[in-house]
C-alpha cells in the first residue's frame, strides 16, 4: 500500500497543476459556499475515498479491488433516482445486470467457488491404508 505521504503530494501535485488553468477560467472569486463545497469535496469525496480504497486494496488485494469501481455509476444512477427524483430507463436497467454480471466474471472466472479454493469431499484427508 502506498504511504500517506505519497498520496498527500501526488494530489497536492495535481492540485497545484491545476490551478494557474482554474485561475485563467475564472471570471469571478467563488462564493463561500462554492469554496466550502470545493474544500468538503478534496476531503470527502478524494482524500477519505483514497483511505477506504487503500483499505480495500489490502483487504481484497489489487486484482480485485478495481472491480467495484465499476459498481459505482450504478450507485450513483440509483442516488439520482431515489435523491434527485431523476428517471429510469430501461437500457439503465439492462446494463445493471450486464455490469454485475461482469465484475463477477472478472472476479471470479465464472466459477463458483474463488480461485485457489478447493472443495472438500468426503474422502478427502483420509489415510489410506
Amino acid at each position: 500500500m502506498p504511504s500517506l505521504g505519497t498520496i498527500t503530494l501526488s494530489l497536492l501535485a495535481v492540485g497545484v497543476a491545476y490551478l494557474p488553468i482554474a485561475l485563467l477560467t475564472q471570471h469571478e472569486l467563488p462564493t463561500v459556499r462554492s469554496s466550502l463545497s470545493l474544500a468538503a469535496l478534496g476531503i470527502f469525496c478524494t482524500a477519505l475515498a483514497f483511505l477506504a480504497f487503500f483499505a480495500l486494496i489490502g483487504e481484497a488485494g489489487p486484482v480485485r479491488t478495481p472491480l467495484f469501481t465499476y459498481v459505482n455509476p450504478i450507485v450513483a444512477i440509483l442516488l439520482g433516482v431515489i435523491v434527485l427524483g431523476e428517471s429510469l430507463s430501461v437500457g439503465l436497467l439492462v446494463g445493471f445486470p450486464l455490469v454485475l454480471v461482469g465484475c463477477w466474471l472478472a472476479a471470479t472466472g465464472g466459477r463458483l467457488a474463488p480461485a485457489g479454493q478447493r472443495r472438500v469431499s468426503v474422502g478427502d484427508g483420509l489415510a489410506s491404508g
